[in-house]
């Protein structure tokens, strides 16, 4: 950033550059074999990641208008930002129980993994009371936002033995947002140019969140007396992408002469979203009631806002501003795009003399 200095040169070239990448792995694992008591296995994965970032170029006088003057060459503010979080999550959870005796409720088994995805960002590019005399003249703000997360839980139980019960739960989730300013500003200025005058915003944002939980539980053991098993899994993603791309000349005087202005905003987001959960409960009993239980849950959630202005105006009153060139193009575009999956299959078998069966 340049504030309140006069700028002669055979050119300017004012460049703010920020890449920020996070990329996580995040796993956990457990076993429990018990041959004489209750078996339980637990494991939960998780990471939390966030980017701020702020990244501004700017010739900004707010003192009073300063001269650049580059009439041999480019004036050039540009602000780029690249922002990426790359997350992966996952945890298996194992517990089998043999007892035949003793104090032994059976197999218990859980999982669990999670992400949590926050991009927040500005950037700007800024040309603020000046007068700017040059071959071409661009002031520019780009920005990229992606985001990919990767979750997922499996848990399995098993009691072969006297074990009444056999519980295997997996859950696995994540919540990723995106929030995104992008600002390209020409204020209160004079601009005189030999060459093509641009002032460009541009935003793309992009989500790929996919989740998934397996949960497996049998009871096959021996004895007398009731058996139960229960399979649960839940799988969630929440996505969520804000963000504004502005292209303005405000109070700005333009003189290009044939040659064209051009004054754009780009603005685009994609979420690609998938869930899913899967559960499995098998339950025998050689005498007294069986049940088998499978209940699943899968939810995707999304969310796109955008706002997207090219705009020219003259808000100060008094002496009128204006524009001339060749072609002048004034446009703002902008497109969202959400494909989402929520999948959820149980099965549920149960088997005995005298049996109750629930999926």
């Amino acid at each position: 950033t340049v504030t309140d200095t006069p700028i002669t040169a055979a050119s300017v070239d004012m460049d703010a550059i920020n890449n920020a990448e996070v990329d996580t792995l995040t796993i956990a694992g457990s076993a429990s074999v018990s041959n004489s008591s209750t078996a339980f296995g637990g494991a939960g994965s998780g990471s939390g990641n966030y980017i701020d970032a702020t990244t501004i170029a700017s010739i900004s006088n707010p003192s009073g208008v300063q001269v650049v003057n580059a009439a041999g060459g480019a004036v050039s503010v540009n602000a780029l930002d690249n922002a990426k979080i790359n997350a992966d999550a996952g945890a298996g959870a194992l517990a089998v129980s043999t007892a035949s005796s003793g104090n032994n409720a059976g197999a218990v088994a859980i999982g669990a993994a999670m992400a949590v995805n926050h991009i927040t960002k500005t950037t700007t590019a800024e040309v603020h009371a000046a007068t700017v005399t040059s071959a071409a003249f661009t002031t520019e703000a780009l920005s990229t936002s992606e985001i990919d997360a990767f979750t997922f839980a499996v848990s399995g139980s098993l009691s072969s033995g006297s074990g009444t019960l056999a519980l295997s739960g997996a859950g696995s989730g994540s919540g990723n947002e995106v929030t995104s300013s992008v600002l390209a500003s020409v204020r209160q200025s004079s601009i005189t140019a030999t060459g093509p005058v641009t002032i460009n915003a541009a935003e793309a944002g992009r989500i790929d969140a996919t989740t998934g939980s397996l949960g497996i539980a049998l009871n096959v053991g021996s004895g007398t007396g009731a058996k139960v098993g229960v399979g649960l899994g839940i799988a969630v993603t929440l996505n969520d992408v804000t963000a504004s791309a502005i292209a303005e000349s405000e109070d700005t005087s333009i003189n290009a002469g044939t040659q064209d202005v051009s004054i754009t905003a780009d603005n685009t987001a994609s979420i690609d979203s998938t869930a899913f959960g899967v559960s499995l409960s098998v339950s025998t009993s050689q005498s007294g009631a069986s049940v088998g239980v499978s209940a699943n849950v899968a939810v995707s959630l999304n969310d796109i806002n955008l706002e997207t202005r090219a705009l020219v105006t003259d808000t100060a009153g008094g002496d009128s501003d204006s524009v001339l060139a060749g072609d002048l193009t004034v446009s703002a575009t902008d497109s969202g795009n959400i494909t989402a999956d929520a999948t959820s299959v149980g099965l549920a078998v149960s088997s005995s003399s005298s049996s109750v069966s629930v999926s």
